[in-house]
């Protein structure tokens, strides 16, 4: 499970794959500790959170944050203009970055996103960052 799971208890095994309604087929993966699936083109990652199932409240999130992905893909582009005109050097990549997945998962009670961009430079890995339905901003590793 991880090294959060040493601390936390082990909790339940994960379901190798799970089936809702909405988000349809997801398989559990290790290394991501999570259930990954795809809805209409988008890949995504529901955080395991010690129960064998993905929790109603990530699932409802997911859901209703999939449900309308050309709002999320709105608040990514507003982003990634914020990001141009802090850095105007990196205008070019940022233009070019595009969502690759997207984790959700909570944090101290908060339902949160943590959407991976592809098409970064060189070792830059871009992500995009919400809390809620509020986007945080948008950065990089190296």
């Amino acid at each position: 499970m991880g090294l959060f799971a040493i601390f936390q208890g082990k909790g339940e095994d994960p379901v190798p794959r799970y089936e809702d309604v909405v988000l349809g087929s997801m398989v559990w993966s290790d290394d991501d500790e999570a259930w990954a699936g795809e809805l209409s083109g988008v890949k995504y990652l529901i955080a395991y959170d010690r129960q064998a199932k993905p929790t109603n409240e990530l699932l409802g999130y997911a859901r209703k944050v999939l449900a309308d992905p050309g709002a999320f893909h709105s608040a990514v582009e507003r982003a990634k203009r914020s990001a141009t005109a802090e850095n105007p050097r990196l205008a070019d990549e940022i233009a070019g970055l595009q969502v690759e997945a997207i984790h959700f998962y909570m944090h101290k009670g908060v339902r949160r996103i943590l959407a991976d961009l592809e098409g970064g430079e060189g070792d830059r890995s871009w992500r995009v960052e919400f809390k809620e339905m509020d986007c945080e901003g948008i950065g990089f590793d190296t």
